[in-house]
C-alpha cells in the first residue's frame, strides 16, 4: 500500500458506510446535548484550559500537590480540546473527539486488514466493523470511560500498520508518519499499561519477520533499531518524566503485594469463558447498567455464536499469509488477560510483580491489555464470516448478513441506542459553579479552597447527576482540598482535617498549615457521597468568627478564612525571619525573594514533600531538605542578606 492507494481507499463505499454508522452512533449518544462524565476522568471536557493548567505538568496543582507524570502524554489531547473549545460547546467538542476516534479506529482497522489479509474488500469491512462493535469495545473502551483507552483502541491499527510499512519498505516517509501518529495519539500512553498493549503486536511482528525471513535479518534489525530509537526520542518529553517521577509516584500508592492481591481479585471476578466471548460479568450483572439484557438466553447464545465464528475463522484461514502471526498474538494476549487463572497464572504474575515491580501496572490485564486480544479476535471473526460467504454461494451473503446483524447489532444494542452510557453519566454543570469561580478569581492570591462538606474518600455524587472522582479540580481555577489522593502524606493531613471537622474541634491551625483562604460549602452533594449534612456544616462556620460569608450562589456558599497571622504558600520560619516574596513561574518553578536575612531560618513550601523538589541559591542546592507540618517541604537556609531562591521540581525537560 502506497500513498496513492491510501488516497484511493478512503473513497470506497465500505468506508463511507463505516463513517455514516459512526455519525449515527454519535448522534444517539449526544442527542440530549450533555457532557458525558464519570469515573476517574471526571469532568474532563468541561473547561479544557483550566484542566490543562492543573494537570499538564509532572507536578499537579491539585489538593496539597502531587506528582503526576501519567497526564503528560495527554498534552496533544488537551490541545485538541482547547482548540475545539473556541468553536463549540463542551458537549459538542466531546462528540467531535469521539467521532474522530471512532473513524480512526474503524478506518485504521480497514487499512490494516487490507495490508495483512488477502481477500476482498468485504472481508476488510467485516473485520473493521466487528472491531468497532463488540462486547469488549462497548464495556471496556466506551462504558469504562477512560479516554486513554479510547485513544489506544483507535490508535492500535495505525500504530501497527505504519510500523509495518516502514519495516517492510524502509521508506522514511512511513517512519515519519508512524512517529507523527504517536504524537497525534499520545494520549493513549497516559495509562502506562497501554504502552505495552500497543507495542506487543509490533514487537511480535518484528520477532516473526526476523525468524521467517532470515535473509533480511540485518535489514530488519537495522530498521527496528532506527524505529525504536527515534520513537523514544520523539516521545522523550513524557517518557523521561514518567521514569524519573513515576517510580516514586506508583510506589507510594501500590506495593507488589497490593498489585498481586488486586489481580487475584480481578481474575476471580471473571470466568474463563468470559474472555472467550468478550463477556464481562461485573458490568453485565443483573444489577449493572443493562439489567437483565445480558442474562437472557438469546443474548448469551449470540455471544457464543461470536466465539464459534472465531473458531471457524481459525480453522478455515490457515492459508492466510499472516495466519500464524494472528494465532500467536491471540494465544499470547489470552495468556496475559486471563490473569492468575490456570495454567501458570499465579506463578507468572507472582514472579513478575515481585521481581519487576513496575509491571504491577498489569494488575487489571483484561481491561488494559484486552485490546491486544481484540485485534486477532476481529481478524478471525472476519475470516469466519468470509468462509460462510464463500461456502454457501447462493445463500452465503444472507447468512453472513444475519450473523453480522446478530453479533454487531443486537448483541451490542446499547451502543446503537445510546445506552452504552447510563443516564447519570450525561450531565449539565449548574451555572452557580462558574459564578462562584468568578468571585474567587476576583479575590486573587494563591490560597487554597477547602471544599465542604468533606467527603470520606475520593468519589462524590451530586444531585445534578454527576458521579465520579470529586469534581472541584474541574470546576474551580484555584487549587482545592477536597478528597484523598492515596498518597500517605496528603491523606494523613486530609484525614486529620476531616476528623477535626466532624468532631467539631478547632481546625484553623490546619487551614494555616495548608494555606487555605476560602471555604466553599456545597448543598448539592448527594447522600451517596457520605458527607456530613451541609446545614450542620453551615452552623459550624456561621458560629465561628474566623469565617466570613462573602457570596451565595444558589446551592453554593463561599466563606473567607480571616487569618490572624498572614500566611502564604511560601513562608519563612524561625526566631527572626526575613521578608519573603515569591512568584510562580510554573507548577514546577517558584522564585522566592529574600530580603534582610540576618540569621538562619527555615524556608517552608506548603506543597507535598517530594525529594525531587530542590531549593537553589545561585545554582547551589540547599542540602537540608525536611518535612514541615507533617506533609510539606522545608529547607534550612543559612545565607545572610538579600537574594533569590529558586524552588524547582527537578524533572527534565519540564523544570
Amino acid at each position: 500500500m502506497n500513498l496513492k492507494s491510501l488516497k484511493k481507499v478512503k473513497f470506497t463505499p465500505y468506508l463511507h458506510i463505516l463513517v455514516i454508522i459512526y455519525i449515527v452512533i454519535i448522534f444517539a449518544w449526544f442527542k440530549e446535548a450533555r457532557i458525558l462524565a464519570t469515573g476517574e476522568e471526571g469532568l474532563l471536557f468541561y473547561s479544557p484550559e483550566r484542566i490543562a493548567a492543573k494537570f499538564l505538568s509532572p507536578w499537579l496543582d491539585v489538593g496539597l500537590g502531587v506528582s503526576g507524570p501519567s497526564f503528560l502524554p495527554g498534552a496533544t489531547f488537551f490541545v485538541y480540546l482547547i482548540i475545539l473549545d473556541n468553536f463549540f460547546t463542551p458537549w459538542l467538542s466531546q462528540a467531535v473527539i469521539f467521532l474522530l476516534l471512532f473513524i480512526g479506529g474503524g478506518v485504521g482497522m480497514y487499512l490494516l486488514a487490507k495490508e495483512l489479509v488477502s481477500g476482498k474488500k468485504h472481508l476488510w469491512f467485516i473485520i473493521s466493523l466487528f472491531y468497532s462493535f463488540n462486547l469488549y469495545s462497548m464495556v471496556q473502551v466506551w462504558n469504562r470511560f477512560l479516554t486513554p483507552t479510547m485513544f489506544a483502541w483507535s490508535f492500535l491499527p495505525w500504530f501497527l500498520l505504519l510500523f509495518i510499512k516502514w519495516f517492510e519498505s524502509g521508506s522514511f516517509k512511513w517512519l515519519i508518519f508512524w512517529l507523527i501518529s504517536s504524537l497525534v495519539f499520545s494520549n493513549a500512553f497516559s495509562i502506562s499499561t497501554l504502552v505495552i498493549t500497543l507495542w506487543t503486536p509490533v514487537l511480535l511482528w518484528i520477532v516473526f519477520k526476523l525468524i521467517v525471513d532470515r535473509q533480511r535479518f540485518i535489514t530488519y534489525s537495522t530498521r527496528t533499531l532506527i524505529g525504536i530509537v527515534l520513537w523514544l526520542l520523539t516521545n522523550i518529553w513524557w517518557i523521561y518524566p514518567f521514569f524519573s517521577v513515576g517510580s516514586t509516584f506508583f510506589s507510594e500508592i501500590f506495593s507488589w503485594r497490593d498489585n498481586f492481591d488486586t489481580i487475584m481479585g480481578v481474575s476471580n471476578a471473571l470466568r474463563f469463558w468470559n474472555y472467550l466471548v468478550l463477556y464481562h460479568d461485573p458490568a453485565m450483572a443483573i444489577s449493572g447498567p443493562w439489567m437483565t439484557w445480558y442474562h437472557l438466553p438469546i443474548t448469551l447464545l449470540i455471544a457464543w455464536l461470536v466465539f464459534l465464528i472465531v473458531i471457524l475463522g481459525i480453522t478455515k484461514s490457515r492459508r492466510q499469509k499472516n495466519f500464524f502471526y494472528f494465532l500467536t498474538l491471540g494465544f499470547l494476549a489470552l495468556f496475559v488477560i486471563k490473569g492468575t487463572k490456570p495454567p501458570l497464572g499465579v506463578e507468572f504474575y507472582g514472579w513478575l510483580f515481585k521481581n519487576i515491580p513496575q509491571m504491577g501496572i498489569l494488575r487489571n490485564p483484561y481491561e488494559k491489555f484486552g485490546i491486544t486480544w481484540l485485534l486477532p479476535y476481529s481478524f478471525f471473526f472476519g475470516f469466519g464470516i468470509d468462509w460462510v460467504i464463500r461456502r454457501f454461494k447462493k445463500g452465503g451473503n444472507y447468512i453472513a448478513t444475519l450473523f453480522i446483524v446478530l453479533t454487531c447489532g443486537i448483541l451490542v444494542w446499547p451502543i446503537w441506542t445510546g445506552q452504552a452510557f447510563t443516564k447519570d453519566v450525561r450531565v449539565v454543570v449548574p451555572d452557580y459553579y462558574e459564578q462562584a469561580n468568578r468571585l474567587l478569581n476576583s479575590k486573587g492570591g494563591d490560597g487554597r479552597l477547602l471544599m465542604l462538606p468533606l467527603i470520606p474518600g475520593d468519589a462524590a455524587k451530586y444531585t445534578w447527576g454527576y458521579g465520579g472522582i470529586e469534581a472541584s479540580d474541574f470546576l474551580f481555577d484555584k487549587t482545592s482540598i477536597s478528597r484523598i489522593f492515596r498518597n500517605d502524606l496528603i491523606d494523613k493531613k486530609y484525614w486529620e482535617l476531616y476528623e477535626r471537622f466532624i468532631s467539631k474541634k478547632k481546625f484553623s491551625n490546619i487551614l494555616d498549615e495548608t494555606n487555605v483562604d476560602y471555604l466553599v460549602l456545597r448543598y448539592d452533594l448527594d447522600k451517596a457521597s457520605g458527607a456530613s449534612a451541609s446545614s450542620e456544616v453551615a452552623k459550624i462556620l456561621d458560629s465561628n468568627r474566623d469565617f466570613e460569608k462573602i457570596g451565595e450562589f444558589d446551592k453554593i456558599v463561599v466563606y473567607e478564612y480571616l487569618k490572624k497571622d498572614k500566611t502564604n504558600l511560601v513562608e519563612a520560619s524561625g526566631t527572626k525571619v526575613p521578608e519573603v516574596s515569591y512568584s510562580k513561574t510554573s507548577a514546577t518553578h517558584y522564585k522566592v525573594r529574600i530580603r534582610n536575612a540576618e540569621t538562619p531560618f527555615d524556608l517552608v513550601f506548603k506543597t507535598t514533600f517530594n525529594t525531587l523538589w530542590k531549593a537553589e541559591i545561585n545554582g547551589q542546592t540547599l542540602k537540608q531538605h525536611s518535612l514541615a507540618y507533617g506533609y510539606a517541604n522545608s529547607w534550612r537556609v543559612d545565607k545572610i542578606g538579600d537574594y533569590t531562591i529558586n524552588v524547582i521540581f527537578a524533572v527534565w525537560p519540564w523544570q
